[in-house]
């Protein structure tokens, strides 16, 4: 396919499995002049109206035209999006929603009434799109440790339940992935949390070569944010002041808090020292399943 069916305008996607860094990225980006982020456009309850399901794949779960329409629809501004209520919102969050929108059509109104923005997707639903997506611009994967990553979609209550049929979805277009089958007890949130990541090392062991595309390690990050942050910044041709990006990391990271995990179910709790954030998995995690994670990451060389 040639490229000149695609846009134009350049945006920067960042992708990976949830829980594993995207928000942070974003809001790096985000703080950048004449940057503006979308966040999840394709979050099939919140996002773009004509979606159909999560986890898209052109070629296979959904056809290449159509996804190029979505997306340069998207791209023009012209995107219509859900409400997002959810059943358990409360009335003023309902109305919030209604009235103002939620995280991901709020963000894209932002967006649409922005003058030369350079436009950041911040959307790990797309992570199994990032082999189409990084033939043609650039895409920022996030990658963490299996063993936070677990306890946060743990801490979530997140289950991974289009585990067997995005590997079907792979399949038609020649990836085969044989999930793993644990006999140990261990909590649904676990089990899909290894095999999201199961799905992702395939993907990534197909885009990592590729120029396009830059891993954010967020364990890396934890230790030394300014390096890779730099890192982050060069892939992109940015050249950012020094001071500037330490203002960023400390606003980032909220050093001075005292809270070392974030709250049961919240999902970006920024009231937390993110310094500790590989190492709360052990108040979250059984016994059991830190050695079943163990296991598997040496196993598949994680």
């Amino acid at each position: 396919m040639s490229k000149n069916k695609y846009k134009t305008t350049n945006p920067i996607f960042i992708s990976g499995i949830p829980r594993s860094g995207t928000t942070l990225v974003g809001n790096l980006l985000g703080t950048i002049k004449n940057f503006q982020v979308i966040y999840e456009p394709f979050h099939f309850n919140q996002g773009i109206e004509s979606l159909k399901k999560n986890y898209l794949i052109p070629h296979s779960n959904i056809d290449e035209i159509e996804f190029l329409n979505i997306l340069n629809e998207l791209l023009d501004g012209k995107s219509k999006f859900k409400t997002g209520i959810k059943l358990n919102d409360s009335l003023i969050k309902k109305f919030i929603k209604i009235i103002i929108g939620n995280s991901s059509s709020f963000s894209f109104k932002k967006f649409r009434f922005s003058a030369n923005k350079q436009l950041v997707i911040k959307d790990p639903f797309l992570i199994f799109s990032s082999i189409f997506l990084s033939q043609f611009y650039k895409v920022i994967i996030t990658e963490r440790p299996l063993l936070p990553l677990a306890s946060s979609f743990k801490r979530m209550g997140w289950i991974f339940s289009e585990a067997n049929e995005v590997c079907d979805d792979f399949k038609n277009i020649g990836i085969e992935i044989r999930l793993l089958e644990i006999d140990e007890e261990i909590s649904k949130e676990v089990l899909g949390c290894i095999h999201f990541n199961q799905i992702f090392k395939k993907i990534l062991e197909i885009i990592k070569d590729n120029k396009n595309v830059h891993i954010f390690y967020q364990n890396n990050f934890i230790k030394n944010p300014m390096k890779e942050v730099k890192n982050l910044y060069s892939f992109l041709d940015l050249s950012v002041d020094d001071l500037v990006i330490d203002r960023v990391v400390n606003n980032v990271m909220n050093k001075k808090s005292k809270n070392f995990q974030p709250k049961f179910r919240k999902q970006h709790d920024r009231r937390y020292n993110k310094l500790f954030s590989n190492k709360y998995f052990t108040e979250i995690l059984s016994e059991k399943e830190i050695e079943v994670l163990n296991k598997v990451s040496n196993e598949i060389n994680l």
